[in-house]
């Protein structure tokens, strides 16, 4: 762009303006229209004002060149995109803090700053704070900011709500960003896909599988069609954990690796590690356990993650990690690394991650004959598993740990674990009244112990 008009006309069309909108109260289109064929130059608060709707700054629109200021800025917003690459998160925050207070930013680099400042808390684990500042930012672009990337923001903002475990958040504001994509044609771009893919799994994990199921396969083909590949990658990931949930462990491993390759041609990042420990997961859930390929899939995963995963991710890692030195036979370490874990779950996170270390931390305890402290974890694991929502995923938790407690004797626990297993399918107790009924009778024929043992108990 070498004149002032092609730059004006450039910089409209990119912020998906037109000559009238442009213009607004203070300017007529004709006069627009003007300026934009050369035929006139604005004055220097007409270029300001016009700067200003354009999200740029006045010496760019007149000169085509940044100023001092701006080229600070820009080396400011590339040093926090570096340092969030190379695990300096708390060092980018601290830099972003201090840009986003200085007066005189343009829109746009208040826009990117806000969005390497979330995160850059997220990152932290500090996740409330990531949502807190993406909120703004989402609420713009649903309602037709172009200078914002609508569907970039809905994914980082949904999949913080499901980090936390608020999943109605998470489906109301993922429902609202992808009819916002529709309206604003930004359908069938690799990151709608991205948006899709978590609410899609957020549907899931609220319990409504066959909806997640079905729309996951529709979603496949679509992107398939798009030729998207991180689309068809993030689908292909979360199709596969809702696989292993249903049991369907072959199909879970085909699109597990279908979902790496098609993530691997993009390059390192912090998804493609995410996706490696996932896939580690899918294999220890097979049956037996496939240890060493998913001890090799953690390998490939390790550095990735411990340079650009945030402290959930490392969570699950050690976790996961936890798992497979158990079953290579070293509790040792298996315990060392859960409890590594539980040290470092964000406050805000969801109680799923920290009741899955507990677990993990009882297994490990149990398998050095420290049976009870072993149990006392479980038993944590078991009142943060109280918390979290329906769902077959949920389900499949309280199962595991039910087995884990029938494994040691702990009958009454074990029962109360199967029945939240059943309750968090959505297998409701239908027999509450009936055994009130006969225990009442029984009582009154003189045998109350019978009675005792058919009385429901509390917690149904």
């Amino acid at each position: 762009m070498t004149t002032f008009a092609d730059r004006l006309r450039t910089l409209r069309r990119a912020a998906g303006l037109s000559q009238t909108e442009l213009a607004g109260d203070g300017l007529s289109p004709s006069y627009v229209s003007l300026l934009e064929s050369g035929r006139r130059h604005p004055s220097p608060a007409v270029a300001a004002q016009l700067a200003a709707k354009l999200g740029c700054s006045t010496s760019h629109l007149l000169d085509g060149e940044p100023s001092e200021h701006e080229r600070r800025i820009q080396l400011e917003l590339a040093y926090a995109e570096l340092a969030l690459r190379h695990d300096g998160a708390p060092d980018a925050m601290q830099r972003l803090v201090a840009l986003l207070a200085e007066p005189d930013l343009v829109p746009a680099e208040v826009a990117e700053a806000s969005i390497l400042l979330a995160r850059a808390q997220e990152h932290v684990g500090d996740l409330n704070a990531a949502i807190a500042t993406l909120t703004p930012l989402f609420e713009r672009a649903r309602d037709g900011d172009t200078s914002l990337s609508l569907p970039r923001i809905a994914v980082h903002l949904c999949f913080c709500h499901l980090e936390t475990g608020d999943l109605r958040r998470t489906i109301a504001i993922g429902e609202q960003a992808l009819q916002a994509c529709r309206d604003q044609d930004l359908a069938g771009t690799d990151e709608f896909f991205m948006l899709a893919s978590t609410v899609m799994f957020a549907y899931a994990d609220a319990g409504d599988e066959t909806h997640a199921s079905t729309w996951a396969a529709q979603l496949i083909e679509e992107a398939d069609a798009a030729g998207s590949h991180a689309g068809r990658a993030a689908l292909y990931w979360n199709a596969s954990l809702l696989a292993e949930r249903e049991g369907r462990i072959d199909d879970a491993l085909r699109l597990s690796r279908n979902a790496l390759a098609h993530m691997s041609e993009m390059g390192d990042s912090r998804d493609l590690a995410r996706l490696k420990l996932e896939s580690a997961g899918v294999l220890l859930a097979a049956d037996p356990p496939r240890v060493e390929e998913a001890a090799r899939a953690l390998e490939r995963a390790r550095d990735e993650l411990r340079r650009l995963g945030s402290e959930v991710d490392l969570v699950q890692f050690d976790r996961v990690a936890s798992a497979v030195a158990l079953l290579s036979l070293d509790p040792e370490t298996a315990e060392e690394l859960a409890r590594g874990a539980t040290s470092r779950v964000p406050a805000d996170a969801a109680a799923e991650p920290l009741s899955l270390v507990h677990q993990a931390l009882g297994d490990a305890l149990l398998a050095q004959g420290r049976r009870s402290e072993g149990l006392q974890e479980w038993t944590n694991a078991a009142d943060l598993r109280a918390m979290s929502n329906a769902g077959r995923g949920t389900a499949l938790s309280w199962r595991d740990l039910a087995e884990r407690f029938r494994a040691a004797g702990h009958t009454e626990a074990a029962l109360n674990a199967y029945r939240a297993a059943l309750d968090a399918a959505g297998i409701r107790d239908r027999t509450k009244a009936v055994l009130a009924v006969i225990a009442e009778l029984e009582t009154r024929a003189g045998m109350p112990s019978a009675g005792a043992e058919l009385t429901p108990s509390s917690d149904q």
